[in-house]
């Protein structure tokens, strides 16, 4: 029976928590950016996805980049680094007007959230019950997405880009203080695990099962993908169905507040039915639920159908990233699974600029669904290629 308490079984759920919330935002913060650059710089909606894909697929580059090595890295002092970095970016990109230099200077924000991403990621893959730790982890995301959403819609609706940077800024310093606070003794590697796991990498039963590895990285990339697209025009969809800014972020609290729920049925529900039924069943559903709110004509429909995306996409995380902890314990398939979901998700973006501008945003919808099936293939594959009955079930580490 699962208890409360643990749902949130170490500090470290709050570093993975506050870390991917923050690491996150080159991503989170796609409707707000894109929306206010087509309001107030007055670029069409595909040269906003341009710059949205600029700036994500360079957070992919450097997350793929750090995934070999993120277990060696000083976690703590690139962190603050890279936050600090981050910051500047946002302020930087308050001041640029010329499109090439404020895609570079976007370029710049996703090589730093994308290293935040990176050690969030692995730190998580540390734990005793990686499962349980992202989904907790995933429950904070959501949970600090109630403040985040009514802050950078008002400040795109009152203040435009300049307003939607600045509300980063304050993101990022809310979200560092504690990361910053918290000790990281634990996570970091000391020289003896340093060289034991050196050592160990030349043992045939540690190396890295490279197919399975790259199979999760696919799933995670490619529902990852869908979902990105969409939030290039989330904010003209909302409009299009009557909500401006300041109403969208308020509302989006609230969807975050019941997607917050997705991680915790999680929890639960890999203990009754394992970790593959939810899997093959709740990717496929993601893209019809996508092509829900392409086609939204009203608020009920978007509010409903975007919540049920949310509950999803959150529902799916922990078991995507507890199979990747699987094959590789010491973060790294976890690191480069996250550096998949973000360099795909840049694809996704460009995709929907251009079917979006194209063909309408119906379109995009059905391309969603042929994007998540093709995730559901790629975790059906993964799972027949680790062996042995427990994989089938709960993993080992979530029966306890």
């Amino acid at each position: 029976m699962t208890s409360i308490a643990s749902l949130f079984p170490d500090r470290r759920t709050l570093v993975v928590g506050f870390g991917i919330t923050l690491g996150n935002t080159a991503q989170s913060a796609i409707p707000w950016i894109s929306g206010s650059l087509v309001e107030s710089a007055h670029l069409d909606i595909q040269q906003a996805s341009w710059m949205i894909t600029a700036e994500v697929f360079t957070m992919g580059i450097v997350m793929l980049g750090a995934s070999a090595f993120v277990h060696r890295l000083p976690k703590k002092a690139v962190l603050i680094f890279a936050t600090l970095l981050a910051i500047a970016a946002q302020i930087a990109s308050i001041y640029v007007t010329q499109l090439g230099a404020l895609a570079l200077v976007r370029a710049v924000s996703g090589a730093a959230f994308g290293l935040v991403y990176s050690l969030a990621s692995a730190i998580g893959a540390g734990a005793e019950a990686p499962q349980r730790t992202y989904g907790a982890a995933g429950t904070i995301a959501l949970l600090l997405g109630v403040l985040i959403n009514p802050m950078l819609g008002y400040g795109m609706q009152t203040y435009g880009a300049a307003g939607v940077f600045s509300g980063i800024v304050i993101l990022a310093v809310v979200l560092a203080v504690p990361l910053f606070l918290i000790s990281f003794k634990s996570f970091e590697s000391s020289p003896t695990a340093l060289n034991t796991i050196i050592a160990d990498q030349h043992k045939p039963k540690d190396r890295l099962d490279m197919p399975s590895a790259a199979g999760v990285v696919l799933t995670m990339a490619l529902m990852s993908a869908a979902v990105s697209g969409l939030y290039v025009f989330l904010e003209r969809i909302a409009h299009s169905v009557g909500l401006e800014g300041t109403a969208l972020g308020a509302g989006m609290s609230v969807v975050s507040l019941i997607g917050a729920s997705g991680g915790v049925i999680a929890i639960f529900v890999s203990k009754r039915v394992g970790n593959v039924l939810p899997l093959l069943i709740g990717l496929p559903l993601v893209g019809v639920i996508i092509l829900g709110i392409a086609t939204a004509k009203n608020q009920p429909q978007f509010w409903s159908v975007f919540s049920a995306l949310t509950v999803m996409f959150w529902f799916l995380y922990p078991f995507i990233f507890g199979l990747a902890a699987r094959v590789d314990p010491k973060g790294r398939v976890a690191s480069a699974t996250g550096s998949g979901k973000i360099l795909l998700a840049s694809g996704g973006t460009a995709l929907a600029g251009f079917l979006g501008a194209n063909y309408g945003m119906q379109s995009y919808g059905y391309a969603a669904i042929v994007i998540c099936l093709l995730s559901a293939v790629m975790a059906a594959w993964v799972v027949a290629r680790l062996k042995g009955p427990s994989r089938l079930t709960a993993l080992p580490s979530e029966a306890a």
